[in-house]
């Protein structure tokens, strides 16, 4: 909820900018106005640009599938490779939604740092879904490429594993209630798939969490949810849950699992690996696993460096200071390690950009 105390001081700090300005009108003429309006217009548009910029501009790298052929710089992951046959990754994104890479440079890139199995989750949408399908012919023989999509809204994220439909215009709302999300359940356990909760720490964690109202482990366990992510390569709070692991390891019918949830590979520091034992390598015998939860997962809590090197972005260069911007401006909404967003940062924000419209004004009476 928005802070009343914040907001008349919002209030306040906008009368005291009003006032200086209309002081500094008897100074530099009436057209001051005329600057001041035309300066919070510009200030709005900058943050709006620069945070969709951050968003869809362009990558810091240029992806290409041969950058990902030498995977002898990564280390091999210490594990019975006789015992486990199946690495996967439970969720992860592409440029159908916000991520950065074609499902094909996603699967180069999966392999290059350990895995032979991925379920692609783009949010709100199967627009993937043609590619994802070619891909999986194609590399069937090396990587086993699974179908799904993440629930994506202002108060859960979940993971749909083995799904090749969804109304994903009417069937996802905003804020979803209680029997939303069990419905939901519901609906993907019908179509024979299955279901993961991402990221508690992301979403629950913090001072001022991302989603306060956000169902707990116990409401998810008791609405029969498959699995609960144990770990998260975007996790900007903590890469490892251990809360999540601890409960899922100790209560039936329910597993653990991790994800990459990558969307562009050198933001995310690699963490967590999900281990099975499947009788083939088909989706089929993979989903079996994770269906009846035998799950191991890997744990790197330090985060290891990705280790690929791409070619530089002459574009994402160039437009870097308004990237770099936006991304600060993300990381305050989102969260970052401590809290979201408030009017305290919004008045931080504007208090900045209009000490330098106030140095502009004085510097123009001196001048003038």
């Amino acid at each position: 909820m928005v802070n009343i105390g914040k907001i008349s001081y919002l209030i306040i700090m906008f009368i005291v900018f009003t006032l200086i300005v209309f002081f500094l009108s008897f100074l530099n003429g009436t057209w001051i106005w005329f600057r001041f309006i035309l300066f919070i217009f510009v200030v709005i548009a900058l943050i709006i640009f620069s945070v969709i910029l951050s968003i869809l501009g362009p990558s810091k790298f240029k992806y290409r599938l041969e950058d990902w052929d030498d995977t002898t710089q990564y280390s091999k992951l210490d594990y019975d490779k006789e015992k486990w046959n199946v690495v996967i990754d439970c969720h992860s994104h592409t440029n159908h939604s916000d991520g950065k890479l074609t499902v094909e440079q996603s699967i180069k890139y999966h392999l290059s740092v350990g895995f032979n199995a991925c379920v692609f989750t783009d949010h709100n949408s199967l627009k993937n879904l043609n590619e994802v399908m070619v891909m999986k012919e194609k590399y069937k023989d090396t990587f086993m490429v699974i179908p799904g999509l993440e629930y994506t809204t202002y108060r859960i994220h979940m993971c749909f594993l083995g799904i090749t439909e969804w109304d994903c215009k009417n069937d996802i709302p905003n804020h979803p209630s209680d029997e939303d999300i069990k419905k939901a359940i519901e609906k993907v356990h019908r179509m024979g798939g299955l279901v993961v909760v991402c990221h508690y720490p992301w979403s629950t964690w913090g001072i001022n969490p991302r989603m306060p109202d956000h169902p707990t482990r116990e409401q998810m366990y008791s609405w029969g949810v498959d699995l609960i992510e144990c770990a998260n390569w975007e996790d900007d709070i903590s890469l490892i849950d251990y809360a999540s692991y601890e409960f899922a390891k100790t209560r039936p019918n329910i597993g653990y699992c991790s994800g990459t949830d990558m969307h562009e590979p050198y933001k995310a520091p690699l963490s967590s690996w999900t281990l099975l034992n499947a009788e083939k390598f088909t989706e089929e015998a993979i989903m079996k696993e994770l269906k009846n939860h035998r799950t191991e997962v890997i744990l790197k809590p330090e985060g290891l460096k990705y280790p690929i090197k791409h070619k530089s972005n002459i574009w994402f260069n160039f437009l870097r200071p308004l990237m770099i911007f936006g991304d600060k401006l993300q990381d305050l909404y989102l969260g970052g390690k401590m809290t979201n967003l408030d009017v305290s940062g919004i008045i931080s924000w504007f208090g900045y950009f209009f000490i330098v419209f106030i140095i502009f004004e004085v510097l123009l009476f001196v001048i003038g």
